[in-house]
């Protein structure tokens, strides 16, 4: 290569890159108190997926060249790290190089020692330059055997923890993981994250994974991960504590935060376009990958405890504003946020996958830029056979994200930096600055390194340099007990918080430590006193049942926080069990406690030995006699749920039936978990119980009871043996049924597990209300010979393929995970693609329509053809869907269900009719129902009540409400224009 051929690729041309910069900033809306500016573009950078900067400000970069497939066009690994600079200090990157290639599938870096550390399924690979040239000449494997997949649920997300190892995000992949020539240090992954100690050669699983493409750390060490529709989770509870513990139920360890739910609703400001995947997904999270962290204390003063998540396929950056919620964190929108996201691009090939600090404070946002970001292994073939699926592999941005009002950032220099100025930067407002400190400080130790972090880091006035602090003490075995002390009573919550999770790392080491974080049980934050009852389990059992106790009656409204209390209960389970029950308040407990009873009865069950029966048979027995009907009611099913997870733990039969035959109720209410039992353990259950059970389902069937003593008594039916239960149950899906009492006897069929259920359900589908057709549509697909009757009912026209609307996940339950016969049977009525099934009218139509429409002339369009049934902000009537804020949705998909709108039919908008007993025939949609009848609502929103005595029949149509034809009222460009209003924000 020339002399002048090296410049260029060292150097970024201006010619090259300002009409780049100008149209890549302008396709851009964010939040206006950011400002955003290109860092780097193509063709210095292609296809970034992850980046971190080194010590002295250079930036890696990982360039998945080679996505989706893993090799580039010469079929060969296409991945590469490439290293950027910016000498100048003015926020653009000036000099670019190639510093490692022929990586596969490469997602994830992380600067390390002198070099990098890549993740490369199936390897993490650490990549150096020895000898000054800016390229790779070093590669050595430091993991292997990661199990390398469809490329967003690879390994991911490199860091450096708090606790001073290498973690990474599993990606959902598992795999048997190893060091190098350490066979005997494998590790089997599962649906673990992992963490590595790479000097100590400790290999360790952490959190229970999220499944996706990223991973974070807050300030205080809480961990935050992502996946497609569940797209914001916080790992909440160290998988070790559950899986060492057969007694506790299999909680998901991750827990979604946000406060509007997975799936959530976002804006995208792109030109809507129909999903190749899962149409039915558009305008809402379905691609979550790559996440980003502002903690509070930053120079972004006014976004502090924002965590964003990037979604793909919808162009953008969403952002969360965390906030505490009891022991774990809640996420909600930011008020000038409700309905726009923090950065949306009007570009197409806009791809966000990340965001990460630098080291002068800023964000740095990786743009992938690819036309086709769907892997092509969920994209249907037909689709995927007219794509270009690697268009745009020759582009990609890096953005910088600055506060509006600060033009010039320094960036921190901390290669070369002395020890003692590595540890005062621990107490840095940069969030690169301080985890880059303490990772240089762990790299470099030497014997001296313990005295500079007490001298300078515990005397800090930073929380934030303290925790690190602590951790760099404790990783290096020198942290001591007095300074835990210290540390457990400290003004900042962050700090006692990790103190406590410190003291349970070494209890053996730190036994007056160890008492001392019980008083933390009490404290003023639920965050503490969290992480306070797990480290309980290293307790004293004598010492901490009250403090136990009392926590957990405090804090019982929260789910997580009672969890840690029978994690850190451990051993004591019984007499804190107990505890409880004598505590005055449950002698009418409220639900609160009466859940608290159940979980912490079903531990005990779970975790019953040997040696507890004697003390376990004693206080049943007083307990059966002495405590509230509603705590013996909450025993006895916690009992059933334990034993029911974990049967080798139950007494044997000889124990437990004298104990149930004693048992004499004063309630009714007790019937039925007594009866369970006596199911659970073999035993024949006495007659009277039965009798009595018997008398309690003549309830089921009686139109005029009430409707909780009507579900009470379905579930009581449902337990029945005999082959007229089953018909007892198809009766109560019949049309003159409440909906509740019809879901409740699905609920109720489903359980039995009967091969007559589908058929039962086929037979009654026209009776069925549209808000239960969900549920029968689960269960007719959850089996193999359900599917089977499912399909028949298809074929014979009991069932419309409309009213079923599958999505593309219930197709393929059909189409590929199935036998072969039933996916023969399923392909004459079902494919991959969306509108597989529209009508010839549908695609005529598309071809017609012009490429734009005039909104005020679809205005009028809509309030004279739709407006008598939908509804857009203030204009027309609720009857049929609300129409407001469509602009996710594209023109063939909006086309297709104006002319077609049987072609996938909501279940809440079918066409519902009623004949009464004097004859008269209604329509309309069923608006509301409850005991004395229902409500139908039809054109102009009339509202019709009709007394439940009065209703002969009621059927739901295989049409929606919404008439067929309407193309013959109007012409294309009146089409176009009825779309275009309806994608008005």
């Amino acid at each position: 290569m020339s002399y002048l051929q090296n410049l260029m690729v060292l150097f970024m041309l201006p010619t090259l890159v300002l009409p780049v910069v100008a149209q890549a900033v302008s396709d851009l809306e964010h939040h206006p108190d950011i400002e955003i500016q290109l860092f780097a573009s193509e063709p210095d950078v292609v296809d970034p997926v992850a980046l971190d900067f080194a010590a002295d400000g250079s930036c890696f970069v990982v360039e998945m060249r080679d996505y989706p497939y893993g090799f580039g066009d010469q079929r060969r690994p296409g991945g590469t790290i490439r290293l950027l600079r910016d000498t100048d200090d003015d926020g653009r990157a000036d000099q670019s190089v190639l510093f490692a290639e022929d990586l596969s599938f490469p997602t994830s870096v992380m600067a390390w020692k002198q070099g990098v550390l890549v993740v490369a399924p199936p390897q993490v690979i650490y990549l150096e330059d020895t000898d000054g040239d800016d390229r790779s000449d070093l590669r050595r494997v430091m993991i292997d055997g990661l199990v390398r997949g469809v490329t967003d649920s690879n390994a991911n997300s490199l860091r450096f923890g708090f606790d001073n190892r290498v973690h990474l995000a599993n990606g959902g992949n598992a795999g048997q993981v190893s060091l190098p020539g350490r066979p005997t240090k494998s590790v089997t992954l599962g649906r673990a994250d992992l963490s590595a100690d790479f000097d100590a050669e400790i290999l360790s699983r952490t959190r229970g994974t999220g499944g996706g493409f990223g991973l974070l750390f807050d300030a205080w060490d809480n961990r935050f991960t992502t996946y497609n529709i569940d797209y914001l989770q916080q790992q909440v509870l160290p998988l070790e504590l559950l899986e060492s513990r057969p007694d506790l139920p299999r909680w998901e360890v991750t827990h979604n935060v946000s406060d509007h739910g997975p799936s959530a609703r976002i804006f995208p400001i792109v030109k809507a376009q129909t999903r190749v995947n899962h149409p039915e997904q558009a305008g809402h999270f379905s691609s979550a990958g790559g996440m980003g962290l502002i903690p509070a204390g930053t120079i972004f003063k006014t976004l502090g405890n924002s965590i964003f998540v990037c979604d793909v396929v919808c162009n953008l950056v969403h952002r969360d504003v965390l906030y505490e919620k009891g022991p774990i964190f809640g996420a909600r929108r930011a008020p000038e946020e409700t309905d726009r996201e923090f950065i949306a691009s009007r570009d197409p090939d806009f791809r966000p996958v990340g965001l990460e600090h630098g080291p002068d404070g800023a964000l740095y946002l990786m743009d992938m830029q690819r036309s086709v970001i769907e892997h092509p292994d969920y994209i249907p073939e037909k689709v995927l056979a007219k794509m270009d699926y690697r268009e745009g592999e020759n582009r990609g941005r890096i953005y910088r994200i600055i506060p509006r009002e600060r033009s010039k950032l320094p960036p921190q220099q901390l290669a070369n930096m002395a020890e003692e100025g590595l540890v005062k930067s621990l107490a840095s407002i940069h969030p690169w600055v301080r985890r880059t400190a303490q990772r240089l400080i762990w790299e470099q130790r030497t014997d001296t390194t313990a005295a500079t972090v007490r001298k300078h880091g515990l005397n800090s006035e930073s929380p934030e340099a303290l925790v690190r602090s602590l951790w760099l003490l404790e990783g290096m075995g020198q942290l001591r007990e007095a300074e835990l002390l210290v540390s457990l009573v400290d003004s900042s919550h962050g700090v006692r918080q990790n103190a406590v999770r410190l003291v349970a790392r070494h209890p053996e080491q730190w036994p007056e430590a160890v008492k001392a974080s019980l008083d933390r049980l009490q404290d003023d934050h639920p965050h503490v006193r969290y992480w306070a009852a797990i480290a309980s389990r290293h307790a004293v059992i004598r010492e901490k049942l009250q403090p136990l106790a009392e926590m957990l009656m405090k804090d019982q409204r929260y789910e997580w926080s009672r969890r840690a209390v029978y994690v850190g209960a451990k051993g004591g389970s019984l007499p804190l069990l107990a505890l409880i029950v004598d505590d005055a308040e449950s002698a009418q407990p409220n639900e609160e406690r009466r859940l608290v009873i159940r979980e912490l009865a079903a531990v005990v069950a779970a975790g019953l030995t040997e040696q507890d029966r004697r003390e376990f048979v004693s206080w049943i027995k007083k307990n059966s006699k002495m405590a509230p009907w509603e705590t013996q009611q909450e025993v006895l099913h916690g009992l059933l749920v334990g034993w029911q997870r974990r049967p080798e733990s139950r007494l044997p039969s000889s124990v437990w039936k004298p104990l149930l035959d004693d048992w004499r109720p004063d309630s009714r209410d007790l019937d039925l978990p007594l009866f369970d039992l006596y199911r659970q353990a073999d035993l024949k259950a006495p007659a009277v119980l039965v009798a009595r059970l018997e008398q309690a389902t003549l309830l089921a069937d009686k139109v005029s009871a009430e409707l909780p003593q009507r579900l009470a008594a379905i579930e009581v039916l449902a337990r029945l043996p005999g082959t007229t239960v089953t018909d007892r149950l198809a009766r109560l899906l019949e049309s003159n049924q409440q909906s509740q009492i019809q879901l409740a006897a699905l609920a109720s069929l489903e359980s039995r597990r009967e091969p007559s259920t589908a058929r039962t359900i086929v037979k009654n589908w026209t009776q069925l209300r549209p808000a239960n057709r969900t549920k029968a549509i689960n269960i007719l697909l959850s089996r193999r010979d359900f599917q089977s009757a499912l399909l028949s009912a298809v074929e014979q026209a009991e069932i419309d393929v409309s009213e079923l609307n599958l999505d593309l996940e219930q197709r393929r339950t059909l189409l590929r995970w199935s036998t072969p016969k039933i996916a023969k049977r399923a392909a004459e009525f079902w494919g991959d693609e969306e509108y597989s099934n529209r009508k010839q009218i549908v695609s005529q139509w598309l071809d017609l329509l012009p490429p734009d429409g005039d909104s005020r002339h679809g205005k009028e369009m809509f309030v004279k053809h739709c407006a008598n049934c939908h509804r857009v902000h203030e204009l027309g009537s609720r009857v049929g869907p609300e129409l407001t804020a469509q602009s996710h949705r594209s023109v063939e998909d909006l086309l297709s269900h104006i002319l077609d709108p049987n072609m996938a039919i909501n279940p809440n908008y079918v066409t519902c009719v009623v004949e009464t007993v004097d004859g008269q025939v209604m329509q309309g949609l069923l608006a509301d129902e409850d005991i004395n009848g229902i409500t139908l609502v039809q054109a102009e929103n009339r509202r019709t009540t009709i007394p439940r005595q009065q209703i002969e029949q009621l059927q739901m149509l295989k049409t929606s409400l919404m008439p067929e034809g309407l193309e013959k009222q109007l012409s294309p460009a009146d089409l176009r224009s009825l779309i275009s209003f309806l994608q008005q924000k």
